[in-house]
């Protein structure tokens, strides 16, 4: 900011890198200068703010930016602040703001989020030399380099994050450090809590306690919320010593759905582990944790077959109000971030804290992910429930007509608001970027190391299917199953029944997954491994039914982050072995050349349509 009055001058100008401070030549500044650190001591010495004065015999006193300045005089000369807007990571992406990455363009933006040469009939006229500079490089470009017709194949390979993942041959000891301490980082940000809600299903509160003590590596700090204002809940009623890693919160009266949501806003990690009182989370806890730090700002949670394909046929999309969400049940088990929780407590004290919808708020989960306009991670695994016979905290006659008036109200909310002007802003616009965590998975139902997963889902196209708010209002519904006769995905969903992903990782290779569909370029299977297998010894095998020829032939690629992806060499393949006499192939990471022995992710993507299918039937760690 400028502020000029008669012969005063002061300037306050924001320098964000350390590099910057230091080429600053101090003396060419006539007079003193000073450091102000609004914040009382340099936190964060990388943001600083440097203001100067007594230049040009200034005479009064500078003022900071930060100061409650109620009142700018006539006159005064206000620059924009161009720097915080072309580093603004809500206009355009999270990923490293000073490193190019070619897919931060893609997306339609307000056309002054980028202005460079500032806007309108005076911008610089810099602007054109630099547009010439462009196009004369373009065209040295092409007198050395040709443009080929691919046709209508767009090679996925370079499905990365960084312009330098072109280039990239092998992974380093760098890139495989850099992204170690890039996950440790990451942990220490999002500790979790665990949370259980009790009810009447006392045994289910205390074996998911025990667990979640058990898990001391995973979980932070447990917090379980009673349900019951019949029954104080005490340390003793849940069979465990008094511990300052567990809180018991009692209360007075039964607030169902919302009561997740307020113990995960109690919560002192970033994220919450929330999971009903029946479920043994032992088999997939690991897997939804790994795989919520590749996306932390979107939900995760694993349901059984028939939930996870519902929730599918609860998806929305309509880009030209950047509308993309859909809709999960998080009982089984899910990971959220407590920003989250929080924003949804918001969201329901502003929509739904009146006379005529005060009801709803019980029905909380009907709105979380929806208003989140987000897909949902999901799992689907193979799931363990204890303790049937007992009846939920839901016992409200109208509980039916209750989920029905939610998931109404919570698509057409959302709708409304993403084409309002007023709240513009007040619901998530831009979407998660990591594709792969919204692919079709499921956990290793037998230890829970490793995930499969797969970009062919069972319904294909989703997003692509069209919506309409006037008519498709009831599709997150019980109105919209896939078991209806009257449903035009029954045939997909008996499929997927019957073969589904979480076929390939429990341990038996007499189910199988298999695709609901002929093989097309860039469809693709692999596995996550859920940390970087740093040891370089990693094994293990794939079970298939499709032809040999076709695996041989698909492209394996490798990755640390899901994000930048080299491929293995093709030629030696070491570390690599067809059983001749069955459809196994082995794989001995130790083997592997240098500089890929090393990774958590690997694909294999097909290279050519083709009228067979994938068909795994098992994938196993081999000790």
């Amino acid at each position: 900011m400028a502020r000029t009055a008669g012969s005063t001058f002061h300037t306050h100008t924001v320098f964000f890198h350390k590099e910057k401070i230091g080429a600053i030549n101090w003396g060419l500044v006539a007079g003193k200068t000073q450091t102000y650190f609004p914040w009382g001591s340099p936190v964060n010495a990388t943001t600083p703010l440097v203001w100067f004065h007594d230049i040009f015999n200034a005479t009064g006193v500078p003022y900071s930016p930060y100061e409650n300045v109620s009142t700018i005089p006539a006159g005064t000369v206000i620059a924009a602040d161009i720097q915080s807007l072309h580093l603004n990571s809500e206009l355009w992406d999270p990923i490293e703001l000073d490193m190019f990455y070619r897919g931060r363009f893609a997306n339609k933006r307000h056309p002054l989020a980028w202005i460079p040469f500032g806007a309108g009939p005076r911008n610089c006229v810099g602007m054109r030399f630099a547009l010439m500079e462009m196009k004369l490089a373009l065209v040295r470009f092409l007198k050395i380099y040709s443009i080929i017709d691919c046709g209508e194949q767009t090679p996925s390979q370079y499905n990365d994050k960084t312009s330098k993942s072109l280039l990239k041959i092998s992974f380093s000891n760098d890139d495989i450090q850099y992204e170690l301490d890039k996950y440790i980082q990451l942990k220490n940000q999002y500790q979790l809590t665990g949370i259980v809600l009790h009810w009447k299903r006392l045994n289910g509160v205390q074996e998911l306690v025990k667990t979640m003590l058990e898990y001391e590596n995973l979980f932070s700090n447990i917090i379980i919320w009673n349900n019951n204002p019949m029954q104080h809940l005490t340390f003793q009623d849940l069979l465990i010593e008094n511990n300052n890693r567990t809180e018991i919160v009692n209360s007075n009266v039964n607030i169902k759905d919302e009561a997740k949501y307020r113990a995960c806003q109690l919560a002192k990690t970033n994220a919450c582990f929330y999971v009903d009182d029946d479920w043994d989370i032992r088999m997939y806890v690991r897997s939804l944790y790994s795989h919520f730090l590749l996306e932390p700002t979107i939900l995760h949670a694993i349901t059984d077959q028939f939930t996870y394909f519902t929730n599918l046929m609860w998806t929305f999309f309509d880009e030209s109000i950047n509308l993309h969400t859909g809709f999960s049940w998080i009982g089984c088990g899910s990971v959220f971030s407590r920003d989250n929780a929080v924003r949804h407590l918001k969201y329901m004290n502003f929509f739904l804290n009146n006379y005529e919808n005060r009801d709803l708020i019980s029905q909380s989960d009907q709105f979380f992910s929806i208003w989140m306009n987000q897909i949902p991670a999901q799992f689907n695994g193979r799931l363990l429930q204890s303790n049937e016979g007992v009846e939920s905290s839901f016992e409200n006659y109208d509980f039916e007509l209750l989920q029905y008036r939610a998931s109404v109200m919570s698509i057409q909310t959302l709708e409304k608001s993403l084409r309002s002007y007023f709240n513009f802003n007040l619901f998530q616009r831009k979407r998660a970027s990591n594709t792969l965590v919204t692919y079709t998975k499921s956990p290793c139902s037998y230890n829970d190391k490793f995930i499969f997963f797969t970009n062919c889902l069972p319904i294909d196209n989703l997003e692509q299917i069209p919506f309409n708010i006037a008519t498709d209002f009831k599709r997150g519904t019980r109105a919209n199953l896939p078991n209806m006769r009257k449903s035009a995905y029954r045939e997909n969903f008996t499929f997927f029944q019957e073969f589904n992903t979480a076929n390939a990782v429990d341990n038996d290779n007499k189910t199988c997954w298999k695709m609901n569909r002929s093989l097309r370029y860039g469809d693709l299977y692999g596995i996550d491994f859920q940390t970087i297998q740093a040891d370089r010894n990693l094994a293990f095998s794939i079970e298939y039914l499709h032809r040999k020829s076709l695996q041989k032939k698909l492209q394996i690629s490798i990755s640390l982050d899901s994000q930048t992806w080299i491929q293995l060499p093709k030629k030696p393949q070491s570390g690599i072995i067809y059983k001749k006499q069955k459809k196994l192939v082995i794989f001995r990471t130790q083997s592997f050349p240098d500089g890929f022995q090393v990774f958590r992710f690997i694909k294999f993507m097909s290279l050519i349509d083709d009228e067979s299918s994938f068909h795994i039937c098992e994938i196993r760690l081999i000790n």
